[in-house]
């Protein structure tokens, strides 16, 4: 090749180099606009709090002489209660909230470890504004919170109503559970980055939102897009199995004159990533692990006939109802 050919080779290269440059510092400056414009349209609809050097989204509604405290499921937030809160604010003071670094909520320093959230629920329950009663509930994991936070604080909690909740015996009673949940770690940790770059805002309109409706599908959409929250589950799903194990050495201890409640599901729901076998048979394990949970806290069970997991989402007329016994 001569000394011609060799230069205008380089020249193209340089060019080429040059160009994708460009086409990187253009579409990450567009995804940037993209995240500002979607956290701007899709501000928090609470306020924030702090607590331990971190703030938290608190979203409270509605007005009465009890207060219900809606603790959302893993990688869930106050999104998740969209079809429930209005209900429950007719006729009472309700409240949901973002764990750290999930929703409105800032990240925190600290590991979403499991004495870690309830430490901070504490801080949230404490800032609410007044001290009436508190009714709590949780769904999944958040039953496993709630569970936890009545042990340590018993006072004031005048009921408490789980729904389809999570077992601290789910690792070593379905099998290939940890696996699943170290492959969702993967999933979210890939993901962290596209969203940091703004490549998600930048087609915000095709994130799946499940089983959310109405305006809260788009701020779900814009919260994912915009905010930490990949890097938030990635943290608190690789976290799980520590603190299932924390809640297993804890031991669940009588709730004396706190009334509860589980709430089941009554419609099968897989969990992504587990294997056939262990995926066929895990009605039945998950049947039974809700049965012995009810034995252990002396709760009335309820079996939401048309539901899966997100029993507020397809059901939440049947929670409303179940809530509402306790807010007088």
């Amino acid at each position: 090749m001569g000394v011609n050919n060799k230069n205008r080779l380089r020249v193209w290269v340089t060019g080429v180099a040059l160009l994708l440059i460009a086409a990187i510092m253009i579409i990450f400056i567009a995804g940037q606009v993209a995240r500002y414009k979607l956290a701007k349209q899709y501000p928090a609809p609470g306020f924030m709090v702090t607590a331990h050097n971190h703030k938290l989204h608190l979203h409270c509604e509605g007005k009465g002489p009890v207060t219900v405290f809606l603790v959302a499921g893993l990688n869930e937030f106050s999104l998740h209660w969209s079809g429930l809160q209005p209900l429950l604010a007719r006729e009472t003071k309700t409240c949901s909230y973002d764990r750290a670094g999930l929703g409105w909520s800032e990240p925190a320093e600290h590991a979403p470890a499991l004495d870690n959230s309830v430490s901070d629920l504490h801080e949230l329950l404490q800032a609410r504004g007044d001290k009436s009663p508190v009714v709590l509930v949780g769904h999944s994991y958040g039953a496993v919170l709630v569970r936890l936070y009545a042990q340590r604080f018993p006072e004031n909690i005048k009921a408490i109503v789980l729904l389809d909740p999570a077992s601290e015996y789910m690792p070593e009673r379905i099998i290939g559970y940890a696996a699943a949940l170290e492959s969702a770690t993967t999933q979210f940790r890939h993901f962290a980055p596209l969203a940091s770059l703004g490549l998600i805002a930048l087609s915000a309109e095709n994130i799946p939102s499940g089983l959310l409706r109405g305006e809260a599908i788009e701020q779900y959409r814009a919260v994912l897009a915009s905010g930490s929250f990949f890097e938030a589950t990635s943290a608190e799903t690789a976290e799980m199995i520590n603190n299932l194990q924390t809640m297993q050495s804890v031991g669940q201890q009588p709730l004396v004159k706190i009334p509860v409640v589980v709430i089941s599901r009554g419609l099968p729901e897989p969990i992504p990533g587990l294997p056939l076998a262990s995926a066929q048979s895990l009605e039945q394990v998950w049947s039974q692990l809700q049965a012995e949970l009810v034995d252990k806290m002396h709760a009335k069970q309820i079996i939401a006939e048309k539901s899966g997991h997100s029993i507020q989402l397809t059901q939440p007329s049947l929670v409303f109802e179940t809530i509402r016994r306790f807010t007088n």
